[in-house]
């Protein structure tokens, strides 16, 4: 089930509607994907800001037919950006194909795609992941075009003090 398909069928559920009743002012400002896969497994959320302080979160089973809700509170008081969906062309599907054609690390075996708007664009926020090796990217929604590609080295990401034990080995 891709984007625009799991926003049809939360917009729809009864949950929604009665938290819409609720919140009329709430909108749509982020949509997550973690899809593993190693383990076979994947997690679909999308987020509607409710307040500076509070984003409602509704949550698809990997069968499509479960929807849970959840209320989290915001580390900072600020205003998340609306995603524009007249705008976005892509579901998460295609952004992730456009990531695999750009790869340098080989197929990937985790992804953590979001999709926010940032910067007034809404883009797929994308982290492929192989063995200690990931790929970041920022894929134009509506277009397809790759506005950012980075390679990283996990290693490289943990800075270790000489004469200090790492925290994570304690």
């Amino acid at each position: 089930m891709n984007l625009f398909e799991i926003i049809n069928r939360v917009e729809m559920s009864k949950d929604f509607k009665s938290f819409k009743k609720e919140n009329p002012g709430a909108y749509f400002c982020a949509a997550f994907f973690i899809l593993d896969y190693e383990a076979g497994t994947e997690k679909k959320q999308l987020d509607y800001f409710v307040s500076s302080t509070d984003v409602m979160t509704f949550s698809i089973n990997q069968e499509g037919t479960e929807i849970t809700s959840a209320k989290a509170e915001l580390p900072k008081k600020e205003k998340i950006p609306a995603i524009g969906m007249q705008a976005v062309k892509l579901h998460e599907d295609e952004a992730i194909e456009i990531a695999k054609k750009e790869s340098e690390i080989g197929d990937f075996t985790k992804i953590i795609a979001v999709l926010q708007n940032l910067d007034g664009r809404d883009i797929w926020n994308l982290s492929c992941m192989k063995g200690l090796h990931m790929m970041r990217y920022h894929v134009s929604a509506s277009d397809g075009k790759v506005l950012k590609k980075e390679k990283i080295n996990l290693i490289d990401m943990m800075k270790i003090e000489p004469g200090r034990t790492p925290d994570y080995i304690q």
